[in-house]
């Protein structure tokens, strides 16, 4: 049975039908604008988001990071001008944030599950690191959880495989190039016997 929508619809000769469907697709689109909020999810980033030292990022750490002015930020920030698409990639690059959480302001809280997953993964990962390489310091610690995260990320993108693990063979490496710890003549000595699953 026709709903009265429907019934309606089918009324209109087809110029009326041709018009109708114009000013809907002109109502989703303009819907979809309002949706769209890059200057918010912009100031919802920088407010969630701590550098290495553990320290909120300011307008002008954000305007560094960016390659522009304080004013310039403060501008795409507060919605008066439009973010352009470089600093858009750059923001991406830099926070590994999606291009859809960037323009929509949904990135905040969106998935919880995925969340937990992730804190789960970088305490065993930081568990792993320290019994594998004793006497990396917190701040090396935080920058070899944060390679090996990215650098999975990157191989599940690669490889379209959601469901590849961690390269452990790699993990020495992320620790030479992060970090100082092989460096020096009394330089201490990562554990031979390495294991090949993360466990706190």
């Amino acid at each position: 049975m026709a709903s009265r929508f429907e019934e309606q619809l089918n009324a209109m000769d087809w110029n009326e039908q041709e018009a109708y469907s114009k000013a809907f697709l002109a109502h989703e689109r303009a819907e979809r604008y309002r949706e769209l909020q890059p200057h918010l999810a912009l100031r919802s980033l920088r407010k969630s988001l701590r550098d290495d030292n553990g320290v909120k990022l300011s307008q002008t750490r954000m305007a560094e990071i960016l390659g522009v002015s304080l004013r310039g930020y403060q501008n795409y920030e507060q919605g008066e001008r439009s973010i352009p698409s470089n600093i858009l990639t750059k923001l991406k690059a830099h926070f590994n944030i999606s291009a859809d959480a960037l323009l929509t302001n949904r990135f905040v809280g969106q998935d919880y599950e995925s969340m937990d997953t992730l804190i789960d993964e970088a305490v065993s990962l930081t568990f792993y690191f320290v019994a594998e390489f004793k006497g990396l310091k917190p701040s090396d610690l935080r920058l070899v959880v944060k390679r090996a995260l990215g650098e999975r990320e990157q191989m599940r993108v690669w490889y379209q495989d959601p469901t590849l693990d961690f390269a452990y063979a790699d993990f020495a490496q992320y620790v030479k190039e992060e970090t100082n710890f092989f460096d020096g003549p009394d330089e201490p000595q990562a554990k031979s016997n390495r294991s090949n699953s993360v466990s706190p």
